[in-house]
């Protein structure tokens, strides 16, 4: 008698739902519907915000890796046979605004002092601000030490 009082668009809804880690959670009203819901979008954001400071770690290793490249180039420059030297790009007209990574990179180029380098490229001073930029740690141990770069790189020198 109660179910015939009730009209059908008035019902209490009375479905079974399975979450993402399988367990079947019963929503007997809307109240539990709204809630389940509501725990659906936080695990939701939950994911996304995981998924953005993953992203951000990786954005942080590609520029890091490109830093070092430059540092590479620097290095390398004046020491390699003359069919392996980069040819020097053409001058581009430089508007306000970066185009892509590349022009930030080009128009942001670290250039390491001079005396920090000798002419084939070997690291001969002490240089702070190269240490800060490009080293992440440095492991000493009894047969030589291990350089770790922020780009990953990993150089172990035994002495």
């Amino acid at each position: 008698m109660l179910a015939e009082a009730v009209p059908e668009d008035e019902e209490p809804m009375n479905t079974t739902v399975v979450d993402e880690v399988g367990s079947t959670q019963v929503i007997t009203s809307e109240m539990d519907e709204t809630a389940f819901l509501r725990s659906q979008i936080v695990e939701i954001r939950r994911q996304k915000d995981g998924l953005y400071a993953e992203r951000a770690e990786h954005a942080n290793t590609e520029v890091q890796i490109r830093l070092l490249l430059e540092l590479v180039d620097e290095m390398v420059k004046n020491s390699l046979p003359e069919w392996m030297a980069r040819e020097e790009e053409p001058e581009v007209e430089e508007t306000g605004a970066c185009r892509d990574y590349d022009d930030f990179f080009s128009r942001t180029r670290y250039t390491v002092p001079e005396e920090v380098l000798d002419e084939n490229g070997r690291i001969e001073a002490f240089n702070n601000d190269l240490v800060i930029r490009y080293l992440d740690n440095v492991v000493v141990k009894d047969d030589g030490y291990e350089v770790i770069f922020k780009a990953g790189v990993t150089v172990e020198v035994e002495v």
